[in-house]
């Protein structure tokens, strides 16, 4: 509903279609088990009363994912009561929603890509490319270059410093996660404020993370660190609505930085003879980052230039 205030219907169904394909392929590339994938479903929880503008058109948003996915029924209204939050009583449920743990994925995929012999190089940062009639010339911050015949920029909000025309820009995250809960009984994946909050069980830990709506301009930043106003924001969540009566102790903090842009829209094009983008994932990356490194791979596919 929140992204029809920037879309049309039809670029809606398109954005719900490359997230399942996005899900399809990630499944296939790694197997639930090696990423603990487990299809618990998606709940969205509001304060206030703020559902009951949701509630009469769950068919309407239903009819728009059997459009795109041929998935039926994906949401329904049902009792919280169950969960013991202290938010409204109606809560959203999607049935097809499903929780993993990213580092995992990355693990296997990272063991994929190095059976395959491709090599990654960490720590190393990108300071400068040209382009040339025949190779990108790339220089790092240690001074060294190294050249080659294409070059993919695929670091998602990061990408503007070293393509500044892209219509993107960053978005941090902060994430807690608390110790382990004893009498924990919920699992599942959880939203509220149109999104912008999420928290989910990680074993019998609460994860809780995002609220950037509350300091937009100072998490508009590709600098990690914490923001203590959105911070304090979270917690006050898990101990008056998530965990109420709880005493909650945290064990980590952390942000990420994601990328936006004036449409949901991912780019992914040929930026000149011998560059490309695959950026501004629009905190999708784990639903559609395969399919948009697939689509990448079959525009530089269809490139006439030798590898």
């Amino acid at each position: 509903a929140d992204d029809l205030q920037s879309m049309s219907e039809q670029e809606l169904i398109d954005l719900i279609k490359l997230r399942i394909e996005g899900l399809d392929l990630l499944q296939k590339l790694v197997p639930a088990a090696q990423m603990d994938f487990h299809n618990c479903g998606g709940i969205e929880v509001f304060n206030n009363s703020d559902g009951e503008q949701y509630y009469d058109s769950i068919q309407h948003f239903n009819q728009l994912v059997e459009t795109a996915s041929g998935l039926s029924e994906t949401f329904s209204i049902k009792s919280g009561r169950k969960f013991g939050f202290n938010f409204d009583e109606k809560v959203i449920f999607n049935q097809y929603e499903s929780q993993l743990n990213p580092m995992k994925m990355m693990n296997r995929l990272h063991n994929k890509i190095m059976a395959a012999g491709i090599k990654i190089l960490f720590g190393v940062e990108v300071n400068a490319w040209t382009e040339q009639s025949s190779t990108v010339d790339l220089q790092f911050n240690d001074s060294s270059t190294i050249s080659t015949k294409r070059l993919i920029h695929c670091t998602n909000a990061f990408a503007k410093a070293l393509l500044p025309d892209l219509e993107l820009y960053p978005g941090r995250n902060q994430v807690l996660i608390t110790k382990p809960i004893e009498g924990l009984e919920w699992t599942g994946t959880f939203h509220m404020d149109k999104g912008y909050v999420y928290f989910r069980n990680v074993g019998k830990r609460v994860l809780i993370g995002g609220a950037r709506n509350i300091d937009l301009e100072n998490e508009s930043t590709t600098e990690f660190g914490q923001n203590q106003m959105i911070i304090d924001h979270l917690k006050q969540i898990v101990s008056n609505f998530v965990l109420p009566e709880r005493e909650v102790e945290y064990e980590h903090e952390w942000s990420g930085i994601l990328a936006f842009g004036s449409t949901k829209a991912p780019i992914v094009k040929k930026c000149s003879d011998r560059t490309y983008a695959a950026v501004r994932l629009g905190g999708m990356g784990v639903a559609i980052g395969s399919r948009i490194g697939q689509q990448m791979a079959e525009i530089i596919a269809t490139d006439a230039f030798d590898f």
